[in-house]
């Protein structure tokens, strides 16, 4: 069961559900967003205001034909900002790699290579970008007064635990499988299907790229393999249709009600805060409306069954619209 670290929900997963309790991956990556994320952006809107105000003095200075040394001194103040600007703007380039970095670690598959992953190549990874996390922090002189790097590296063999413990159900379902298929299937066939379906998730154009740069790798040795071209097409779409299921179990982060807190905790930060009535609309729109890429709500997936589309189901309970309201006429101005 994946999930954030509350206790009461490690407890429901191995006391109660009798299952691992898995680390989500949103909330550790979430824990460096709190750490770098604010302060750089604030620092750079800052160190901008001033380049600007120095730079608006400067022409105020020349126009009034300041001393020469006065005018020196301003231009070296405002190479100084603008040094300081370049170093921030990279150190925002490095925590955006980083978060992106982590998020590339953790897959079944190697997205360079193809090959498969275990829980300790995940682990070694994530520990490689704990040391960079920090190395960051103590490049820039921030204090983590609430340990948040710490947080992370905590969680880092928690999160590489999905590896392994997703690859023992794949063995697990393959076990009556003769070995040449099971080659196939987990060498050829998941690797092509995983990438595809991560391609189609992702919003970052970035991380689309190598996804779909993954994916076309894959799906090329996936066409190219013997036992592809020997299989009948009623083989391929059964094989087919049990990875796509396969892989639909691997489950990183609890995304689905993550991406929704996540929305809503932009429109709070905006500081008019949501009201009760809003805040039920969007309850609906996010049970009944967004779909995965398989065509599912969330109301479908928790009920097992179809609902009306809401949009047609609005216009039947919808009353008559009211007509619109007549200007009215001018009284006639007396001659």
């Amino acid at each position: 069961m994946v999930s954030d670290r509350a206790k009461a929900l490690i407890k429901l997963a191995s006391e109660c559900m009798n299952c691992l309790s898995i680390a989500d991956l949103f909330h550790a990556s979430n824990e460096i967003v709190k750490l770098f994320g604010l302060r750089l952006n604030n620092k750079l809107a800052t160190i901008k205001d001033k380049i600007i105000k120095e730079t608006a003095a400067l022409a105020m200075m020349m126009e009034m034909g300041k001393d020469i040394s006065v005018i020196d001194k301003q231009k070296a103040l405002i190479n100084v900002l603008n040094q300081e600007e370049a170093v921030v703007v990279l150190s925002i380039d490095r925590y955006r790699m980083i978060l992106r970095d982590i998020s590339m670690v953790v897959h079944p598959f190697d997205i360079k290579t193809g090959s498969i992953k275990t829980s300790s190549n995940v682990y070694d990874g994530l520990m490689e970008l704990v040391i960079q996390i920090k190395t960051l922090q103590g490049e820039l002189q921030i204090v983590d007064n609430k340990n948040r790097a710490n947080k992370f590296s905590n969680q880092v063999d928690d999160i590489a635990s999905l590896i392994d413990a997703w690859w023992l159900w794949v063995n697990k379902e393959l076990d009556a499988v003769d070995q040449n298929q099971r080659t196939w299937l987990i060498d050829v066939l998941l690797p092509a299907l995983y990438w595809k379906n991560q391609a189609e998730k992702t919003k970052s154009p970035e991380i689309k790229k190598e996804y779909l740069a993954a994916w076309q790798k894959a799906q090329i040795v996936l066409d190219n393999n013997c036992l592809t071209q020997k299989l009948t097409a009623e083989e391929k779409s059964r094989w087919q249709s049990w990875g796509e299921w396969m892989i639909a179990k691997f489950q990183r982060a609890s995304s689905a009600v993550e991406g929704r807190n996540g929305f809503l905790s932009q429109m709070h930060h905006n500081g008019r805060g949501i009201s009760g009535r809003r805040l039920k609309v969007l309850t609906v729109i996010h049970n009944f409306v967004i779909r995965r890429p398989d065509g599912t709500t969330a109301a479908q997936r928790l009920y097992q069954t179809d609902f009306p589309d809401l949009f047609e189901w609005l216009i039947t309970q919808m009353p008559e619209l009211p007509l619109p309201r007549q200007r009215r006429l001018a009284a006639p101005v007396g001659i």
